[in-house]
């Protein structure tokens, strides 16, 4: 009977081990901090905070939040930030910077990288410089970005597929370009912008040869061309201003510009015609 005993209890003990959670699987944070004088070493928490948003995303859990605590600049030694397959919000709470440089480099060029997951990113600063291919990247997943000013760098937003919202933003300062949509995206790729200006872009405001881009009460201001729609591209523009470009419309080779007819193209050197106007409902 002791033996008996002995078996059952040791079953049952083992059975609640393997039902009990895993304190290791737990021992990320809900929420992280991040600080100019904190150390990566650290736990990421409010009293004892990272140094840069890698170290904080190593130690937060899968829908987690990463805050700065102070003004800083958290991107580290190598201007790159990769996220893969990891929902998180980001806030730089206003005073939060990330910066890419030339030298930095991952899978697709510098910056925060995105691959799958839901990642909001907001109230930060993006800073590059000139050869830096660009500040935030989305390769795969759902990007909301809101606001953010992003400042430098050959591309502001690069997207490789997925979906990317920003709204209230600021991207400006690009030797390429504000927005580009990759060549060979696929056709469910989905950019959409609600009050954003793309100033002082040298290529495009925004290009794109595939997916669908929805541009609503924004500027696009002082750029190369404002809005260049390729081959299967499909842009929806309405309540927005595209003015002091090159081009402000530029659908080519089978791309479309759709406009609601509440848009204003004034002062480019060639404003354009959209390909069709939508009628307001």
């Amino acid at each position: 009977m002791k033996s008996l005993t002995k078996t059952l209890f040791a079953g049952t003990a083992a059975l609640a081990a393997l039902l009990l959670p895993s304190t290791t699987a737990l021992a990320g944070n809900a929420r992280s901090w991040v600080a100019s004088a904190g150390k990566d070493t650290n736990p990421c928490t409010l009293a004892e905070p990272c140094a840069t948003l890698a170290g904080a995303l190593a130690k937060t859990d899968s829908g987690g939040e990463i805050d700065a605590l102070d003004a800083g600049d958290y991107s580290g030694t190598t201007g790159v930030l990769n996220i893969t397959n990891q929902s998180v919000i980001i806030d730089g709470r206003g005073v939060g910077s990330f910066t890419s440089f030339a030298t930095s480099s991952s899978t697709d060029g510098n910056g925060l990288c995105v691959y799958g997951g839901t990642v909001t990113i907001r109230n930060m600063t993006f800073l590059a410089d000139a050869n830096a291919g660009q500040s935030i990247y989305i390769g795969s997943g759902l990007v909301n970005v809101d606001n953010v000013r992003i400042e430098g760098g050959a591309l502001g937003v690069g997207v490789g597929s997925g979906t990317i919202n920003i709204s209230n933003s600021m991207i400006h300062n690009l030797s390429v370009n504000g927005i580009q949509v990759a060549f060979g995206a696929p056709a469910s790729t989905r950019v959409r912008l609600d009050n954003v200006t793309i100033t002082g872009a040298q290529g495009n405001g925004i290009i794109a040869s595939s997916g669908t881009i929805m541009v609503n009460n924004s500027l696009i201001a002082n750029d190369g061309y404002g809005l260049f729609s390729i081959a299967q591209a499909v842009m929806y523009v309405s309540n927005s201003a595209i003015t002091g470009n090159q081009n402000g419309f530029q659908p080519w080779n089978g791309g479309k510009i759709v406009s609601f007819g509440n848009n204003r193209l004034f002062d480019n050197q060639t404003d354009g015609e959209p390909t069709s106007v939508l009628a307001q409902k």
